[in-house]
């Protein structure tokens, strides 16, 4: 295991113990003095902590099945106070604002779910959907139009497609893309 893993897991223990107790939110500075006890903590290792809250909020939900996201320093100086223990009421717009989405709004800290009205994780969700759709979009848009011109030969852009359905049971199907390519083979052949 790479020593990079090693850290990031033991991080992750850190976060865990916190959750366990009532930390629900900690910052990236409350997770090195935590894991680095008596110790001075300076700016370089929590810009090290706050480099990896992705991959602790994944290897969370991952093996320890909490559900976590990633917050922005705008979640700690809006909204932290307000919290009293519990969710309050948030409007959709007051949670996208808790995310480290846009130029300059970092990650800060983590989050962990606080049951099925937890608007921050759904905000979360919403926006790791949108990223991902919109890649899928880009790349399947990518693959058919050098299908389409046959520039990518029929089994191939079929095996992509067949991997794509695999993975997320999503259209277009292999024999879709296969048509395309035939139909771009069709077209070549044609103008010989």
């Amino acid at each position: 295991m790479p020593a990079s893993d090693t850290y990031n897991r033991q991080l992750a223990e850190t976060v865990i113990k916190m959750f366990g107790k009532g930390d629900t939110d900690p910052r990236a500075e409350e997770i090195a003095c935590e894991n680095f006890p008596g110790r001075a903590v300076g700016g370089e290792i929590i810009d090290g902590v706050r480099k990896r809250l992705p991959t602790i909020a994944r290897i969370i939900e991952h093996d320890y099945e909490e559900q976590t996201c990633v917050v922005s320093e705008k979640y700690y100086t809006l909204f932290r106070n307000r919290r009293q223990g519990s969710m309050f009421e948030m409007t959709d717009a007051e949670a996208q604002k808790c995310l480290p989405i846009g130029h300059g709004n970092r990650s800060e800290g983590l989050h962990r779910c606080e049951g099925d009205n937890d608007v921050i994780y759904q905000a979360s969700l919403g926006q790791n959907l949108a990223a991902g759709t919109g890649l899928v979009v880009t790349n399947t848009n990518r693959a058919i139009k050098p299908t389409e011109e046959g520039h990518i030969p029929e089994e191939r852009s079929g095996r992509l497609a067949d991997n794509l359905k695999q993975k997320l049971n999503v259209v277009p199907e292999g024999d879709q893309m296969r048509q395309l390519a035939r139909r771009a083979a069709k077209r070549r052949n044609q103008k010989k």
